[in-house]
């Protein structure tokens, strides 16, 4: 059997995901997946030609249990011998799980300038790409949605995308390597976690279906390249960027067939809407509605709308988001 190490290593060059030279920032949260990717990456820097730094991020969602979390990475990073940077999410901007995740991204690239990192590893995980389609899918997303998590965004790198948590956690059991864990794991208030609770059920039902999901996720993910490349030329021909607002020409949207259209649309919202919304059929079928001539702003989703007018889509800010 391949080692846990081997194969990371593999799918980073698969993917390109560190080059010599580079300075990765690794977030570590010091449960058993970031501090799987920060023991890994550490393993394999000669191997790299890369330096390796650790960023901890203290939502201050936990009280006591956060501040224990932040003590461990700072703990795990001296013992390590590593370069370390923590930062703390204000009181209250971390609302619930997209604000966190948003302003976790937003500290993480901080933290990258701050350490003079030109890339920042996190780790996700096979499991967590399995959630994430499953959740994608059963919200109405498109082709791009069924791709997951992409392995590489811009300086954003996942080394464990193809990992499985099984094999996490045997490796932690073989090296005796400490974790925590995060208590709010198991509560099903959260999303993730009533998704993450149905998986097993499914297995039952589907034997294999995880695996099945993750492969969907990689033909997805090429479909999905194909498809941008060809909507970003349809935009291009459609579609004038006017400082506060997007104009569309309608006539040239409805010469595309209705797929093609779908697609071009989908592509569009993915660059206008906020990084933590994720676009959905109901949001397609919207602005389709204003390009077939809907009377009246056409509400696309809370803080956007689109007006169609004189033969043309203008889609707008309305400063009222509620979400």
């Amino acid at each position: 059997m391949i080692h846990l190490a081997q194969k990371v290593l593999l799918f980073i060059r698969k993917h390109n995901m560190i080059r010599e030279k580079d300075k990765v920032l690794a977030a570590c949260s010091g449960g058993p997946d970031s501090v799987t990717l920060l023991h890994i990456l550490l393993s394999l820097r000669n191997k790299l030609d890369c330096e390796v730094a650790v960023s901890h991020i203290n939502h201050g969602m936990r009280g006591v249990e956060s501040d224990r979390d932040a003590a461990f990475v700072k703990k795990l990073a001296e013992q390590l011998n590593m370069e370390i940077s923590i930062s703390k999410i204000q009181p209250g901007l971390a609302v619930n799980e997209n604000s966190a995740r948003k302003h976790r991204y937003r500290l993480l690239e901080m933290e990258a300038n701050k350490l003079g990192c030109n890339k920042i590893a996190t780790g996700h995980t096979a499991d967590d790409q399995v959630e994430t389609v499953l959740f994608f899918a059963l919200r109405g997303a498109g082709i791009p949605g069924l791709a997951g998590i992409p392995p590489v965004r811009e300086k954003i790198v996942r080394p464990l995308l193809n990992t499985w948590r099984e094999d996490i956690s045997k490796y932690l059991s073989a090296h005796k390597i400490p974790f925590i864990i995060d208590s709010t794991n198991n509560e099903t208030y959260y999303t993730r976690n009533k998704i993450r609770a149905l998986i097993p059920k499914l297995e039952e039902a589907v034997p294999g279906c995880s695996k099945n999901l993750s492969k969907l996720s990689e033909r997805a993910a090429l479909v999905s390249l194909l498809l941008e490349s060809q909507a970003d030329a349809d935009l291009q021909e459609c579609t004038v960027f006017l400082g506060e607002t997007w104009e569309m020409v309608t006539e040239k949207l409805l010469a595309l067939s209705s797929a093609r259209r779908n697609i071009a649309l989908h592509r569009f919202l993915e660059k206008v809407l906020p990084s933590n919304r994720q676009v959905e059929q109901v949001h397609i079928e919207a602005l389709n509605n204003a390009i077939d001539g809907a009377k009246g702003p056409v509400r696309l989703v809370s803080g956007f709308e689109a007006i169609s007018s004189k033969g043309k889509v203008i889609i707008r800010k309305t400063g009222k988001s509620t979400e």
